[in-house]
């Protein structure tokens, strides 16, 4: 995949812009033929991968069809980078940002960075993952929306669906994302919550593989040398999962040891066509970044919005994916 960087992504939002927008922030921006023009910046975690590509891509085309919003997107050149993250929020505001929409890369590290914004009366939109509430609520930090995904409620449709495939029980095997992610945490609670008090399900291992894929190869090989029995991996992302079914793979374990991811992004539904992936939990990020642009801009002129903006969630199965 064709790697696109930080400031790339500025350069190109802005581009975009040029011919429509003044240089102002501040709520002072103003289009060439007086219409008024918003500036948000919108923050993810890094844009190497189909997910967050998808709702740069949604933000962008958004941009041009409300007529009233330049979208600054950025991110870290390396995924889950908090330090980079904060220091590109941290630039926006010097810049006089009229909103921030952000997607946090773990539940702390961005408080005071919030706390800026609160401070400069800057909405804050949170999106596809959530802070810590209870230690914002210890610092007095407040944000407007989280628009994403009820993670609990997607956990719950993986767990549902291992026990649609595994009808006599089975082994399982959990890959986690980066420790103190709320979605990550929530994704695997809502799936474990699932097979509470049923002995015919047994969770073997529970490791970190950081959201990656190569973690997920690594780990994922280490869990199968130790549990030879283990039936399925539930991968709290897609490429974790894609790092265990090329593990499962090179040790000849494909027939019987199965991956399920999250995010069902489009190299997933490829693998799940191909019956080489058992699964993916579906999420929407162009409905993420199109709902939480609608919510800064709803706030900005004066409304209010709600506190979660509940984002669609499924589980196509392989007869869905071959009819699309």
């Amino acid at each position: 995949m064709k790697k696109v960087r930080r400031l790339l992504a500025g350069a190109l939002s802005l581009t975009l812009a040029a011919a429509l927008f003044t240089g102002c922030g501040g709520g002072d921006g103003a289009a060439a033929d007086g219409a008024h023009k918003y500036k948000i910046g919108f923050v993810l975690n890094t844009l190497e991968n189909d997910f967050y590509i998808t709702m740069r891509d949604a933000a962008l085309d958004y941009q041009e069809q409300a007529g009233n919003a330049e979208i600054i997107v950025q991110a870290p050149e390396k995924f889950i980078d908090v330090n980079d993250e904060v220091e590109i929020i941290e630039n926006l505001l010097a810049k006089n940002i009229d909103a921030l929409v952000f997607s946090p890369a773990d539940g702390t590290s961005f408080l005071p960075v919030m706390q800026q914004c609160n401070e400069m009366g800057i909405p804050v939109i949170l999106i596809n993952n959530t802070i810590d509430q209870e230690a914002a609520a210890e610092q007095g930090v407040e944000y407007t929306s989280y628009v994403g995904t009820n993670n609990v409620q997607g956990g719950n449709i993986a767990g549902e669906f291992v026990k649609e495939q595994y009808p006599d029980g089975a082994e399982i095997a959990i890959l986690t994302g980066s420790p103190g992610v709320q979605a990550g945490d929530e994704r695997v609670q809502g799936f474990k919550d699932i097979f509470a008090g049923d002995p015919k399900y047994r969770i073997v291992a529970e490791q970190t593989a950081n959201w990656t894929r190569d973690e997920g190869y690594d780990v994922a090989q280490n869990i199968i040398l130790a549990n030879p029995g283990v039936d399925v991996f539930y991968c709290a992302s897609d490429l974790m999962a894609f790092g265990a079914m090329e593990a499962i793979d090179q040790m000849g374990k494909s027939s019987s040891i199965k991956a399920i991811g999250f995010d069902c992004s489009d190299e997933a539904k490829d693998l799940i066509r191909q019956g080489k992936l058992l699964g993916s939990v579906a999420q929407y990020p162009d409905d993420m970044a199109v709902k939480s642009l609608e919510a800064a801009l709803a706030v900005l002129e004066g409304g209010t919005v709600d506190k979660y903006i509940a984002t669609k969630i499924d589980m196509p199965t392989k007869a869905d994916l071959e009819a699309q």
